[in-house]
């Protein structure tokens, strides 16, 4: 990586997440979130919130081993499909109940 690295890689908690704010980029939020949890876990939280693509989410949700950033994915998931699917497959029984707590389409429910 060279002499540098990114902002939203500083010790300086604040530094880093004033970085993570700034950033728009969905694919650096995407790989903050799924890096940083091994230097700041708030940098990973502030980038996961910012984070709108539900796959990524869900794939967050399902594969990170910190519990925190997973129920943290969870929360920022809308879509029922992605929910329905870690409520049944998810390993972890924290994200498993709250993506059951998330859905609310009796479609997929009741399918």
């Amino acid at each position: 990586m060279g002499l540098f690295k990114p902002a939203w890689m500083s010790k300086n908690r604040k530094r880093a997440l004033n970085a993570v704010e700034k950033e728009s980029d969905q694919l650096k939020l995407e790989k903050i979130a799924k890096d940083d949890s091994v230097y700041n876990i708030d940098v990973s939280i502030a980038a996961i919130k910012k984070l709108t693509d539900q796959f990524v989410l869900a794939d967050i949700a399902k594969n990170d081993t910190n519990t925190i950033i997973g129920i943290t994915a969870v929360t920022s998931l809308v879509d029922q499909k992605c929910l329905f699917d870690l409520a049944l497959n998810s390993d972890c029984q924290d994200i498993r109940e709250a993506a059951a707590l998330k859905i609310t389409s009796r479609d997929l429910v009741e399918e």
